[in-house]
């Protein structure tokens, strides 16, 4: 994600083992039993496999379409808004927060970070304040906090807030070591005066936005400055010390992103080097990790995506593996950035990438940068929500055990999921070009699309065409 500006301004900021997975509305915090992987430190157990699927199939027909399956009533993924269009809540100066939760919970949502940027050079709506105390910063109006009329952790109902922990130290400089007590003061404040006491609006804590890119960033600055990484790890111990919920951390690729800065490969082997060495320090801060990649408009193969979520389960194997995914166009955002104008994502774009990081192993999903565009206008928001849908409907399967197979195309990415007699398939083509793929049937004779209940193919196997961005998810053995 990236970091937006002061709450005293213009509002701030935001922010995968593989078998693991919360139950239906139950928290970021909690897990079920029985989990195969490595427990979350404090809190979480993880969530179950996921993945999930969409007929896009070109030329499939089918003798008959019955109902589609009905896959088990579990929830495997955490999905998060990184911020809600614009009228989400009503009126920015007096939102109605009852009703954007609302409105979030029967998209599908589990999660919000409190995000209200309208660009990334800062400009921003008012409604950030009211999720922090009057202690938050010096000169809040307490009546634009959560102690005036208006607070929104107790308007979220089924939906947790995810908590922007830096906003509560957000007054002094990254070069300072962080002011324990004072932190820890202002935190103690938010859980009496926003919560109540009552910690289960609460999804976590956020801990920074991309500490290893910032220390980088502020490494390459024509006046270099010392960014002090070990206020990450400060802010999580001082964190648990007073309350026990996940701590979350979002980082930028930045090996991906040199090229289209225009760095010569010279320089890139040192920078790299250093910005691992980064990552390294701050990744043992997180009990949540992932990476926030945004390739629409730069790079026509989403591949890379999928490659870091493999990366943040490498790198921080205890935590929990999550995706920050792009829910924006460049010009929406206007970010100073290669390319500094482009289109938002398709809905075959968004599908892919959401599945992609499912497939890789993401079981926390967030999308980025909604709070640029508008409620109601058409375009990446209502897409994201046709994802959404359809990750629900398909996700039961992925707290099954995983089924090793092999498909034969090395373009494609997939995983199945057994259970009885049924194995359900989640295969994503994240290539611009169309990729052909071979499915079994173990010996169940059809292959049905998981919407739509579609047969697809009989016989021992099925050669199915996946287009461009396409996204499967079929089964064999399950019934209508």
């Amino acid at each position: 994600m990236h970091r937006g500006a002061d709450p005293g301004s213009a509002p701030a900021p935001p922010p995968s083992p593989r078998d693991s997975s919360p139950g239906a509305g139950e928290p970021l915090r909690q897990g079920v039993s029985g989990s195969t992987l490595p427990v979350i430190p404090g809190h979480c157990r993880g969530i179950t496999a996921l993945l999930i699927s969409v007929a896009l199939l070109a030329g499939c027909t089918a003798p008959t379409d019955p109902a589609p399956p009905e896959p088990p009533a579990v929830r495997s993924l955490l999905l998060g808004a990184a911020g809600a269009p614009q009228g989400t809540f009503g009126d920015p100066t007096a939102p109605d927060f009852p009703r954007g939760f609302a409105e979030l919970a029967d998209i599908g949502f589990d999660i919000f970070f409190p995000l209200f940027l309208v660009s990334e050079g800062g400009e921003s709506t008012a409604e950030v304040t009211h999720f922090l105390p009057p202690t938050a910063l010096p000169g809040l109006d307490p009546g634009l906090t959560c102690a005036g009329p208006r607070n929104p952790w107790s308007a979220a109902g089924s939906v947790q807030i995810l908590l922007p922990g830096y906003l509560l130290a957000i007054d002094q400089a990254d070069t300072e070591l962080l002011d324990v007590p004072r932190y820890q003061a202002r935190l103690r404040s938010f859980l009496e005066v926003c919560l109540g006491g009552d910690v289960r609006p609460l999804a976590g804590i956020y801990l920074q936005d991309e500490p290893a890119n910032s220390y980088m960033a502020a490494k390459l600055d024509p006046e270099p400055r010392d960014y002090l990484l070990e206020n990450v790890a400060t802010m999580a111990a001082t964190s648990r010390e007073v309350v026990q919920v996940p701590t979350v951390i979002a980082e930028a690729p930045l090996p991906f992103l040199l090229p289209f800065y225009g760095v010569p490969e010279t320089d890139r082997p040192l920078l790299e080097e250093n910005f691992h060495r980064a990552v390294r320090e701050t990744v043992p801060a997180a009990s949540v990790y992932g990476f926030s990649l945004y390739p629409v408009d730069i790079v026509p193969d989403l591949t890379a995506l999928g490659e870091y979520v493999e990366e943040a389960r490498r790198l921080a194997p205890e935590a929990l593996p999550m995706a920050v995914l792009q829910g924006f166009g460049y010009t929406d955002m206007s970010i100073d950035f290669p390319p500094a104008t482009g289109r938002q994502p398709t809905l075959e774009e968004s599908r892919a990438m959401a599945f992609l990081a499912v497939v890789q192993g993401a079981r926390v999903i967030f999308w980025y940068g909604p709070s640029a565009l508008r409620r109601g206008d058409p375009g990446a928001w209502e897409d994201i929500k046709t994802v959404i849908g359809e990750l629900r409907r398909t996700e039961g399967p992925l707290s099954w055990g995983e089924r090793v197979v092999e498909l034969g195309n090395p373009r494609l990415k997939w995983t199945a999921r057994a259970d009885g007699g049924q194995t359900w398939f989640y295969i994503v083509n994240p290539t611009p070009g169309e990729e052909r793929v071979v499915v079994p049937t173990f010996g169940e004779g059809a292959l049905l699309d998981a919407l739509s209940g579609r047969r697809l193919g009989t016989g021992s196997t099925v050669s199915l065409d996946l287009p461009g961005y396409g996204v499967v998810v079929a089964c064999t053995g399950c019934r209508p």
